[in-house]
C-alpha cells in the first residue's frame, strides 16, 4: 500500500485549491482580465524593486507583486485611488495578473513577483526623474497638494533625497508615484514635515480657512472612492506567499480608517 507524506498531500491539495480558484477569476473576468505575458526586467533602485513588464493590453508597466510585501500592494492600490480622486496627477495604474503557466516558466529570481494579482503603474514614454534643481519650476499649488496628501496617508516617503516625483521631459508633466509605505505607525508630524520636500509649504496656509476648506472638501471627496478600492482588494493579498498557508502582516481597516479621518480634526492642521 502506497504511503503519503501528510504535509506534501495537504499541499498539493491547496496548490490545486488555489489553481481551481485563478481559474474561476479569469472565467469570470474574461478579456477584462489583463494579464502578464512577459517581464523584461526587475529595477536595482526603491525598496520594492518593481517588474518591467508587458501585459496583454499592449501596455507595459512597472510591476509590484508578492516581491514587494503585501502591505506595499494594498498601500500602493487604496492610495492610488485617493490621489486620483484627490486630484494628483498619477500614470495610470490597474490589478495585474500573473497565471500559473506564465509562473512556472520564469527564472528564479522572476518568481518571486508571485502567482495572481499584482499592482501596476503603467509606464509613461519620455519620464525622467525629478531632480533637486527642478523642483523651483513646480507651482506652489502643486507642493501643497502633494504636501497635504502625503500628511493625509501618513507617508513620509517623499523626502529631500527621495523625491519619488517623475516627470514628462517634452513638456515638464508631473507624476506621483511611491505610496508603498503610506499609513505609517510610526508616523511624527514634526518629522513629517522637517523631513518631506515640501514640508515649508505648510505655514504658508495651514491657518488659512479658505484653503482648509478646500483641501477638506477635496479629501471628503476622495473618501467616497475608498470603500470600493478596499473591497476589491485581491483575495491572495491575504496571504505572504503563493501557498496561501501564511497570513501577511497588515494593517487594519480600523487603523486606516483613523488616519485618514483625522483631517477632520483641527490637529491636523496645526503649525509647529
Amino acid at each position: 500500500m502506497r504511503e503519503f507524506n501528510i504535509c506534501t498531500l495537504r499541499a498539493d491539495k491547496v496548490r490545486s485549491l488555489i489553481w481551481a480558484i485563478h481559474l474561476l477569476i479569469i472565467l469570470k473576468h474574461g478579456d477584462t482580465l489583463i494579464k502578464i505575458k512577459s517581464i523584461h526586467s526587475q529595477a536595482i533602485q526603491g525598496m520594492t524593486a518593481p517588474f518591467y513588464c508587458t501585459a496583454s493590453d499592449g501596455q507595459k508597466y512597472f510591476v509590484k507583486g508578492l516581491q514587494a510585501n503585501r502591505q506595499s500592494q494594498v498601500n500602493e492600490w487604496l492610495c492610488a485611488h485617493l490621489a486620483q480622486s484627490f486630484g494628483l496627477p498619477i500614470p495610470t495604474f490597474c490589478l495585474l495578473y500573473v497565471d500559473e503557466t506564465l509562473h512556472v516558466e520564469l527564472p528564479p529570481h522572476h518568481q518571486t513577483i508571485g502567482v495572481g494579482y499584482s499592482f501596476g503603474s503603467q509606464e509613461r514614454r519620455g519620464i525622467e526623474w525629478l531632480e533637486s534643481h527642478q523642483i523651483a519650476r513646480l507651482p506652489n499649488n502643486l507642493k501643497r497638494d502633494i504636501l497635504v496628501f502625503d500628511k493625509w496617508i501618513n507617508n513620509t516617503d517623499r523626502t529631500i533625497g527621495n523625491h519619488n516625483l517623475i516627470f514628462n521631459s517634452s513638456d515638464f508633466e508631473l507624476f506621483v508615484i511611491d505610496h508603498n509605505l503610506a499609513f505609517d505607525p510610526e508616523y511624527s508630524v514634526n518629522t513629517f514635515l522637517e523631513m518631506h520636500l515640501f514640508g515649508d509649504q505648510w505655514q504658508y496656509f495651514c491657518n488659512d480657512w479658505v484653503e482648509r476648506d478646500s483641501y477638506t472638501h477635496r479629501m471628503k471627496q476622495a473618501l467616497k472612492t475608498f470603500d470600493s478600492a478596499w473591497n476589491s482588494l485581491p483575495h491572495e493579498w491575504q496571504w505572504a506567499n503563493d501557498e496561501q498557508d501564511l497570513p501577511a502582516q497588515r494593517l487594519s481597516r480600523q487603523h486606516i480608517d483613523a488616519i485618514l479621518n483625522h483631517y477632520e480634526k483641527s490637529e491636523f492642521w496645526q503649525s509647529i
